[in-house]
């Protein structure tokens, strides 16, 4: 007796291993980003910047904490973000805030785990010690003061 097919042609054993496959190479495109025998991570200051500079204040915690361990660099872009070198971070973080409601930018948001998770991913950086609160604040004081490249 022959497997039912679908319109596709493809068994529902097919369409089920495929899902699995699918499932298995996005939960391992996500892990391989995380070199979780990496260093500690730069020691960064831990205090909220009220005024940053995208330069000074910004870069320091991308270059640190996310543009590591093959995630968001400019050749791995998981994700299709890519938060160094300089133009490129900003380019790509300036996608991801809301001037208007800083607290609640994607980028924020995917920084503390329980926004993260009701937007369906993981909390950044992934695999590492979150951000301190400080540090955050520091990203959202930024966007907060429209996010510009200084």
């Amino acid at each position: 007796m022959s497997a039912r097919r679908t319109a596709f042609g493809r068994t529902a054993f097919g369409l089920a291993a495929s899902a699995v496959l699918g499932a298995a190479a996005a939960l391992l495109g996500a892990a391989a980003c995380t070199d979780f025998d990496a260093p500690d991570p730069k020691v960064l200051s831990d205090v909220a910047v009220a005024n940053p500079s995208f330069t000074n204040d910004i870069m320091p915690i991308f270059e640190a904490r996310c543009a590591t361990a093959g995630c968001h660099t400019n050749e791995t872009r998981q994700n299709n973000v890519a938060l160094e070198p300089l133009d490129t971070a900003y380019v790509h973080a300036r996608r991801l805030v809301n001037t208007a409601n800083p607290g609640n930018s994607f980028l924020v948001c995917v920084l503390r785990e329980p926004c993260a998770q009701s937007v369906n991913r993981p909390r950044m950086p992934l695999g590492q010690p979150p951000l301190s609160e400080n540090q955050i604040q520091t990203i959202v004081n930024w966007i907060a003061q429209g996010a510009e490249k200084n």
